[in-house]
């Protein structure tokens, strides 16, 4: 891994002018561990820049696992995975290099033109189950599926964000992340994410019901409302699932269970969405939760915060 060293130079009001060798252009977004910045490399290609808070980067631990996982990531190097090209794990905050691909996130094109089309939602499925397959069985996990995460370029879908799950759920970490559920977005956030539990293999999984049902219906998981009220209903609500083609309705339900060891693996949907023979859908049947409009605090009121479908900026290639 190429370890860059230089840091930030001659601040322009809230954003560097420099990050390294990197020209910064803009802002892209504000992730749960920093500011997201579009740049130029020294030979004038755009690069996604996601730098790392004071609050993490101060941590030691953190960065020999940031430093880790970025490797391994590295080595990982699946397709749909957005290419780590750089990393300044040693600068002063660190940072991380990612590719930048001029296309439309699902949250971007879902609100041009409205729901995938039931093949491409499925093959979206497919790819992003694929995608958390290879994540997963090296270890690491998302831990910000969103739509504005997934990348729908011209070869196929790209996970932008590999997450910083593993050092965020280490315990020199811990009380770093604030007061509140810490990263994750409220509309697709998980009910372990919210009680403040670690996030593993299988907060993805919920994440990528979410996602599905998202791109096949245009509505988020568990409808509109403050941040509060999405969070409530992580926990508490059933997914509105209507309108999903029933095809995937009972593989975005076992996904979406609260209880996370009853959710399946990556690698069981995969076999499962590609007709492969298999065991089925682990678990039991869910006792019964309250539906989204039942849940307490309900409604569609529409609230501050980041709550809709990841926070999505305009701009292709963007980890959020």
């Amino acid at each position: 891994m190429v370890v860059a060293r230089r840091h930030l130079e001659a601040p322009r009001g809230n954003r560097p002018v420099s990050i390294g060798p990197y020209t910064v252009e803009r802002q892209l977004a504000e992730a749960g561990t920093g500011p997201v910045y579009l740049a130029l490399d020294p030979a004038g290609r755009h690069v996604v820049i996601k730098m790392i808070s004071a609050a993490f980067a101060r941590d030691h631990e953190f960065r020999r696992l940031l430093q880790t996982d970025l490797e391994t990531v590295r080595a990982l190097a699946p397709p749909s995975l957005a290419e780590i090209i750089d990393a300044g794990t040693t600068a002063h905050p660190p940072y991380v290099v990612t590719e930048f691909v001029d296309a439309p996130t699902l949250a971007q094109r879902v609100a041009h033109t409205g729901p995938l089309p039931p093949d491409d939602v499925r093959a979206m499925a497919m790819a992003l189950v694929s995608a958390l397959t290879g994540l997963h069985g090296a270890g690491l996990v998302s831990g910000d599926l969103k739509p504005a995460n997934v990348l729908l370029s011209p070869s196929g879908i790209r996970l932008l964000d590999f997450g910083l799950v593993r050092v965020l759920n280490s315990a020199a970490l811990a009380g770093r992340a604030g007061s509140g559920p810490g990263l994750g977005t409220p509309a697709f956030i998980t009910p372990e994410h919210v009680l403040r539990r670690p996030l593993t293999t299988a907060s993805d999984i919920f994440a990528w019901g979410g996602v599905v049902l998202f791109a096949a219906t245009g509505r988020l998981p568990f409808g509109n409302g403050t941040p509060q009220v999405l969070l409530q209903r992580a926990v508490y609500a059933e997914p509105d699932l209507r309108g999903l083609d029933l095809t995937l309705c009972d593989f975005v339900s076992a996904a979406m269970r609260k209880d996370p060891s009853r959710r399946p693996t990556a690698a069981e949907l995969l076999e499962l969405l590609d007709g492969r023979p298999g065991t089925g859908l682990a678990g039991t049947d869910r006792p019964a939760l309250a539906t989204v409009d039942d849940a307490e605090g309900g409604g569609d009121a529409e609230g501050g915060g980041d709550t809709g479908a990841g926070g999505d900026t305009g701009a292709g290639g963007v980890a959020g």
